[in-house]
């Protein structure tokens, strides 16, 4: 279940694979790119297989690349105006709902953080779903403890702390 190689007779030599993946090289030698995955590295984000334009890339069980029209021209589903407002209004929320989030909901947001881009394509994170709240209390406590042990962090956002940990976890 991965990239298994490239098949030469469609490669057109374009290099994009390179862009998209670091198991991509160049051998100088043979003057062609090379798939490198001697410890099986590969994560199956599929990047490679989704920007190779003639489909040269060989993989074994991955399933088809998902795709929608207007996936590559993002201005034809929004306009840069719609766009630009919705990421100039977001913000960030630190307070959650008591109220618990469907495992149907959380299975899609694990599924699209999975095929999210990262740095150089390296999709080397896990994760796990927390959901006790006396098991998140002592996270939020031990992850402050350690915060509070810097002494610029300690000086700017001791307080605030303080106060936000009264808040989230005060008695229903």
């Amino acid at each position: 279940m991965s990239i298994v190689g490239i098949d030469y007779e469609k490669c057109n030599d374009c290099n994009i694979c390179l862009t998209a993946c670091m198991l991509f090289s160049r051998d100088e030698e043979q003057d062609k790119v090379v798939f490198n995955d001697p410890t099986d590295f590969c994560n199956l984000c599929a990047q490679c297989v989704a920007r190779c334009p003639e489909d040269a890339i060989l993989h074994d069980g991955m399933g088809e690349a998902y795709a929608y029209e207007g996936v590559n021209k993002p201005e034809t589903i929004a306009s840069y105006n719609t766009i630009y407002k919705f990421l100039r209004a977001n913000r960030s929320i630190r307070r959650f709902k008591k109220k618990e989030v469907p495992n149907d909901d959380l299975k899609k947001v694990f599924e699209a953080m999975t095929h999210a881009p990262t740095a150089v394509n390296a999709r080397t994170e896990s994760f796990s779903i927390l959901s006790d709240r006396e098991q998140i209390k002592k996270l939020n406590d031990a992850v402050i403890e350690e915060l509070l042990k810097i002494p610029q962090t300690k000086e700017k956002y001791g307080l605030l702390f303080k106060l936000l940990g009264k808040v989230f976890y005060s008695p229903i």
